[in-house]
């Protein structure tokens, strides 16, 4: 990597220059190799230094952009509180949602609940050394005598009431542009659409938003400040 300042230079990526980007997308940015043999009194020094250089040449790219994926304004829009408050205030309706690693709080959200929702705040999959499986992190449905303190309070998770669902909507925004999937299971109950994606377990159709959902919608985007995004609905 490599940014010049000399009369505004171009940036180098490789052995390209380019003055100006039409579009970019951050997308699962991975910001530096793993550091190798250094003195352990300096590790701290370079992941900080390389954090801040990755940053840096990420706010360059963003401003010689005119249609940003990603990015620096996404940071606060990839909140999932954010997201769900926001989205409460135009007028969605949320499941009853608790994010914590409280076991108290957890069990006492749980009364009342046949079953939960638990989501995590990231995809995650693990891949085991000796024989190269890969198992995903995905959502999963619980009931409470599942839980137990050192469950629960290893790390904060997003519990949410579930939802028998009829069918799923799956909406992309790109600018002005709303395309609309509706996705449908033929095989029972699927607590999530996406490893069901591109086989016969799934049955996916253009679908057309009402007004209103559509006006909230354009104004999540908005107010989320995105000119990109994916949103889930299930229709209960």
């Amino acid at each position: 990597m490599s940014i010049a300042y000399e009369n505004m230079s171009p940036l180098r990526l490789g052995p390209r220059l380019f003055n100006t980007f039409g579009s970019v997308w951050f997308r699962r940015q991975i910001p530096f190799q793993p550091i190798g043999s250094v003195h352990p009194d300096a590790r701290s020094f370079l992941i900080q230094e390389l954090t801040d250089a990755h940053l840096s040449f990420c706010a360059s790219v963003e401003s010689m952009s005119n249609f940003v994926i990603g990015g620096q304004r996404t940071r606060c829009a990839s909140s999932k509180s954010y997201q769900l408050r926001i989205a409460q205030e135009l007028g969605f309706k949320i499941p009853r949602t608790l994010i914590s690693n409280n076991y108290a709080d957890v069990m006492a959200f749980t009364k009342g609940a046949e079953r939960l929702l638990v989501k995590h705040f990231a995809p995650h999959y693990f891949i085991s050394r000796s024989t190269g499986a890969v198992r995903a992190v995905g959502p999963s449905v619980i009931r409470s005598e599942h839980l137990s303190p050192e469950k629960v309070e290893v790390c904060p998770c997003i519990y949410q009431e579930y939802i028998d669902k009829i069918y799923e909507l799956r909406v992309t925004v790109i600018g002005s542009q709303i395309y609309t999937a509706r996705l449908s299971s033929n095989v029972g109950e699927l607590i999530d659409w996406r490893p069901a994606f591109g086989s016969a377990r799934l049955d996916v159709e253009p679908f057309k938003l009402d007004r209103a959902t559509d006006s909230r919608i354009r104004q999540l985007m908005a107010r989320l400040n995105l000119p990109y995004g994916c949103i889930d609905i299930a229709v209960d």
